[in-house]
């Protein structure tokens, strides 16, 4: 087969495809014909201009922290103001078998987890754990 690059006629023989990347193809383009005259200079004379490794990855630990360190100084005002709401419990008067008991409960708790735990009685089984399925009721 006749291919012509850069205006040279090139003899080369049919290849099975896919191409085995390890053969040397004589009608591929040379190395210095792609990397024009950086091709004859040693690897470490080469100007760089790409981020390196160690740069990246300094610039990627550091925001990061910056992210982390940001939603923490704003998480950190909000969330003491939802556990000086969570802090506040309100006394309730429960009628449990056929006694009135005051307890004191978070506005959070279920009424299983307040039997269960604040009243002692572990007879009431808990369903879902979130008063969802009505098994605790």
């Amino acid at each position: 087969m006749v291919e012509n690059w850069k205006d040279e006629v090139v003899e080369h023989e049919e290849f099975e495809f896919p191409p085995d990347p390890a053969d040397d193809f004589e009608w591929a383009p040379a190395t210095s014909e792609i990397a024009g005259n950086q091709a004859d200079l040693p690897l470490n004379t080469w100007q760089t201009t790409a981020v390196t490794r160690r740069d990246f990855l300094r610039g990627v630990v550091c925001s990061g922290v910056a992210v982390a360190a940001a939603s923490y100084v704003m998480v950190g005002g909000i969330g003491k103001a939802r556990a000086a709401i969570r802090g506040v419990e309100r006394l309730v008067s429960l009628n449990v078998n056929g006694k009135i008991r005051r307890v004191d409960v978070a506005p959070n708790e279920t009424l299983a987890h307040t039997i269960r735990y604040r009243l002692g009685l572990t007879g009431t089984k808990i369903g879902c754990n979130r008063a969802e399925c009505g098994a605790c009721t």
